[in-house]
């Protein structure tokens, strides 16, 4: 379900330091946010270059959209699709 917060709440119990939970929260947090960062412009470029979309001007909206909003109509229509895509996705 919540590895992360499950993992940055039994570190909290175990050692009842505020500065390391903290640490932990945010070295947490940016090892998602590169993730999907390099997920998203991999997918893009992909994209890109399948489409044949040159990534200037309307061609970079296209691309983005392409990117960005399936991803996001599965999550607003049932988060629990994504996340077992995910789990399937780091099987691979």
């Amino acid at each position: 379900g919540r590895a992360n917060s499950g993992f940055v709440n039994t570190l909290t119990a175990l050692l009842q330091n505020d500065v390391i939970t903290y640490l932990a929260r945010l070295f947490t947090s940016i090892c998602l946010a590169t993730s999907f960062l390099g997920v998203s412009l991999g997918l893009s470029d992909f994209l890109a270059d399948g489409l044949q979309v040159a990534k200037k001007g309307r061609g970079n909206l296209i691309i983005y959209s392409a990117t960005f909003l399936p991803s996001l109509a599965i999550v607003l229509v049932d988060p629990k699709i994504f996340i077992s895509a995910l789990s399937y996705a780091g099987i691979y």
